[in-house]
């Protein structure tokens, strides 16, 4: 019996530290911007200590009388709740301050590019008036499209392959 109430005992001790730092937790969560290292912190000690409190209530519960076992097991879930409860919180806290993080992370990127492309000077575009006449135009113009798509794919006469420029724009 003694060892019974010894153990009940390091189990009240275990207990009254968890609640402690449950205490702790409840100050930190309260808070308008809590900390998410400290909250980390806890949120592993909270962890050990919910493990080493299933396994003392474990002991004492296979030692307790049938008549008492009910209360002890009522008050463990109870306790158990409230250390679950705890763990969301910090998991709910730690999740939106990385949503938070990443977001202000993707809008100074954002706000990053928006300021390169301020910076950005293209060169003015000079577009001569056309007169008219297609031929005047022609020389001008494969110029232009042999810069632009390359001297392959501008033909300079018709051939069996296709219309060259000066058929294209004969035929427009």
């Amino acid at each position: 019996m003694s060892s019974n109430l010894q153990r009940q005992k390091k189990l009240r001790g275990a207990r009254a530290a968890t609640t402690r730092l449950l205490d702790k937790i409840d100050r930190e969560v309260g808070k308008e911007e809590p900390s998410t290292d400290l909250l980390e912190e806890y949120l592993e000690q909270l962890t050990a200590r919910e493990t080493a409190l299933l396994d003392q209530n474990h002991d004492i519960e296979a030692e307790t009388a049938a008549d008492e076992l009910e209360n002890k097991v009522n008050s463990t879930f109870e306790y158990m709740d409230q250390i679950m409860s705890r763990k969301t919180r910090i998991k709910r806290i730690l999740r939106n301050a990385d949503e938070n993080e990443s977001a202000a992370s993707m809008t100074s990127k954002h706000s990053n590019n928006e300021v390169r492309r301020q910076a950005v000077k293209w060169p003015k575009l000079v577009i001569e008036k056309f007169s008219g006449d297609v031929n005047e135009n022609y020389d001008n113009a494969k110029k232009m499209l042999i810069r632009r798509f390359g001297r392959n794919a501008v033909k300079s006469d018709t051939s069996k392959k296709g219309l060259g420029c000066r058929s294209f724009a004969q035929a427009i």
